[in-house]
Parts: C-alpha cells; structure tokens; sequence
C-alpha cells in the first residue's frame, strides 16, 4: 500500500551501508562439517579501550542480550524503489510506502528466518523473532561457545567495566548473508551525546545574533542566566532565518518530530523552559525497553533536544522516543521510530564514531530500518557537536534544526537536497 505524506513531502536519500562477507573460514563442528563457518567482517568486532586492563573471563552464568539482525529480501528491489521514490521524474516519486507494507515487500523470508533460528537454536540460543531482528538472551558461557570467541571483561581508564569478545563472531557460510549484524557482544561502544561542555562566548567586535529577530521572547530568568556572553536558543535560531520561517507560517504545524534519545528528559526542565519563551508545544516520552538509565548528561542532552525542537518549530507535536543506551537499547529505540512511522522528521544528537560503529557491528544493523524510514518519507538529521555552558538548558547552543529542514521541503515542493 502506497500513501501520501501530507503538505511536507520528506526529501530523505536512503543511507544504505554496504558490507562484505570475508573470506577467513575456520574448521567447522564435526556435526556441521558440511556448513563451514566464516568470521565475516561486518559483524562485531573486538573492541577494548586503549589503556583497559583485563579483568578476566565474563562469568558463565551471566546473562547476554543480543539482536541478530536479518537482511532484507529483495534488496536489489529495494534500491530500485528508493531510486524511484526520489526521482521527481518517476510515477513512484513520493508515493510512500507503510511500514506494514514494506515488511510484506522487504521483509527476511520466512526460509531465512527459519535457517537462522535454527542455527542459533543448534548451539543453546533460543530466539523470537520480530521484524528484521531475533532476540536471543543466553548465558555468557553459551553464547562464547556458540557463537566461537571468548567473552572477556576489562576495566577502562575511567573505571567503566565492560565485556568484549576476542575475535568476530562464527557464523555458517549457509547464512552469513542474511545475518546483518549481532549486537550485544561489546559492552564499551555506547553512543555519545554531541554535546560539548563549552561556552559559546561572543566575541568582541563581532556582531551575535539578534535577540527575538525569530519573535519569541526569553523570560528574564534566561537572560539574566545568559548574560552578554552566552546565547539563549531563540538567538541562536534567529541567526539561521528561523524567525522569518514562523513569519511566514512555517512552524511545523500539523506535523509530528520524532527525537532519539538515550538519555531520560526532565519533565520540570521541559516545562520551565516552556514557560520562559511562551511555548504550548505537546511532548510526549515514549519509553522503549523500560527506557534510559538516569544519568546528568543524558537528561541535559535530551532536554536540550526537546526545548530546541519546541523553539524552531512550536506548532509541531514532539515524541522523545527514550530507550536504553546498550546495543540492543539503541537498535530498539531506531526501531520503535520506524516501525511507528509517527514522525514526519525524526532528529538525533546521539551517535559514534564509524570506526566504533564498524567495531560494534552497527553498521550493517541499522542499514536497513534506515532504507525502510526512507521508503515511508521519513527525514532523518543527525547533529552536528554542539556546545553547552554547563549552567543550564536555558542557555545553551543548539545542533540541529528541525524548522529549516520543514520549511525547505515546503519550499522546494518535497524535493531531495541537503
């Protein structure tokens, strides 16, 4: 089934992440002797921070939660699809699909699926599958002997303790190409907050932005806060034109922004910076997997999230999707966003570098709800660093802006671009 996307077309090229199988093959069980196994490279990899000290085997008995992800069926259907869902010349240019129907068209095939299971079934672990994933929690005893590589713990610099295999995991060559991913095997690759604790201190002689050129008002708390030094979220949208977009209209009204969040937002913060600038904004958290550990960067990084979306688009409705920030959290909270197809703009500020995101395994995990939020007009930005003062979300420096991206497609007619 096809839709339309209301009055803001989504421009939003797939990221599609390319991922080889590689040729190292190590000796199979004698019971699979048949069906060799490989350690194929984009699955996780060992990752220990530089300067860890080893901490011994994870004990058997502790329980391992994984996410086997599966490729799609079809894939060279798919990005045929995506090609002609972004080509204004095509008759299938913006005819979006629904999530029910991209799993109908693009979901594993039920013999993929089957094959999978019933390996991981083979070696103790058991698993429900659900859309482009299977769920497997085992003991760390079973999962090192099933999937062939030690689980170790060590102990970073900073005092974290986490775990790490010692070499990628083996999978059957008769399924290695419809295993994406396995998350769960390395403790150590959380996303980040882009958030920098450091001021964004005006410098002499040169002009700043224009306090409420964007027609919204700070209440005094925030600009006694602010001071000459720091600048308040209005100003800062106000230096890239989100004033003239409200003059004109453009507000975000009638639309929805999704936030990925990893961290858990202040409701009293959200609400106190509501009433500083005069915003009625409806905010909702949406919980996934329990939700987030509580932790101060996590909520300033979230709050911040969801008081600059508020500023640059106060007609809109805003989801905080919050889930845990471990391998399967993160997956699942992407998921939760893509499988409800509820935002038109979905906005991120949590993230890693690609070579954590190789290691991790994440690469070819997430590829494909990435493609699938494509096919539903779903625009996805991801945030550059930003800056924080340290002293409070009132006066902070946003990184990401949701307004300009609704007005542009507004403008253009829902044309791709950046």
């Amino acid at each position: 089934m096809r839709r339309g996307r209301g009055q803001w077309p989504v421009a939003l090229a797939a990221l599609t992440l390319s991922a080889t199988l590689g040729s190292g093959v190590a000796a199979a069980p004698a019971q699979a002797a048949a069906d060799p196994v490989t350690r194929a490279p984009q699955l996780a990899q060992p990752f220990v921070p530089p300067g860890a000290a080893a901490q011994g085997a994870v004990p058997a008995t502790q329980p391992v939660h994984l996410l086997v992800t599966l490729a799609p069926s079809n894939a060279a259907g798919l990005q045929a699809l995506l090609a002609q869902l972004y080509d204004p010349s095509s008759p299938e240019y913006h005819h979006w699909l629904a999530p029910k129907a991209f799993g109908q068209q693009f979901g594993p095939s039920n013999a993929a699926v089957a094959a999978v299971q019933a390996w991981l079934g083979g070696k103790g672990l058991h698993g429900a599958p659900s859309g482009f994933s299977i769920a497997v929690t085992a003991p760390a005893s079973a999962v090192a002997a099933g999937l062939g590589t030690p689980l170790e713990r060590y102990r970073a610099p900073d005092g974290h303790v986490g775990y790490s295999t010692t070499a990628a995991p083996l999978v059957p060559q008769s399924v290695a190409t419809d295993v994406t991913g396995i998350l769960g095997l390395n403790s150590f690759a959380q996303l980040q907050p882009q958030l920098a604790h450091k001021p964004a201190v005006a410098k002499p002689g040169v002009a700043g932005p224009t306090a409420n050129a964007d027609g919204l008002t700070a209440c005094t708390a925030a600009q006694n806060q602010a001071g000459s030094s720091y600048y308040l979220l209005n100003q800062l949208g106000a230096a890239y034109g989100i004033g003239s977009l409200l003059a004109d209209g453009q507000n975000g009204h009638t639309q929805t922004i999704g936030l990925y969040e990893l961290g858990q937002a202040n409701g009293t913060d959200v609400s106190t910076y509501a009433r500083c600038f005069g915003l009625t904004n409806s905010v909702y958290a949406h919980l996934v997997d329990g939700g987030p550990t509580s932790t101060p960067a996590g909520t300033i990084e979230a709050d911040l999230d969801i008081e600059q979306a508020m500023t640059q688009a106060p007609g809109a409705r805003i989801i905080a999707y919050e889930g845990p920030n471990t391998a399967t959290g993160a997956y699942d909270t992407w998921k939760a966003i893509v499988t409800a197809d509820a935002a038109q703009v979905v906005s991120t500020s949590w993230g890693q570098c690609e070579p954590a995101a190789k290691t991790s395994g994440a690469l070819g995990a997430y590829t494909t709800l990435f493609e699938q939020a494509a096919t539903q007009g779903q625009t996805i930005l991801a945030a550059a660093v930003g800056t924080c003062d340290g002293r409070g979300a009132l006066a902070c420096v946003p990184h990401h802006f949701v307004a300009i991206e609704l007005a542009r497609r507004a403008a253009h007619g829902g044309h791709p671009g950046v």
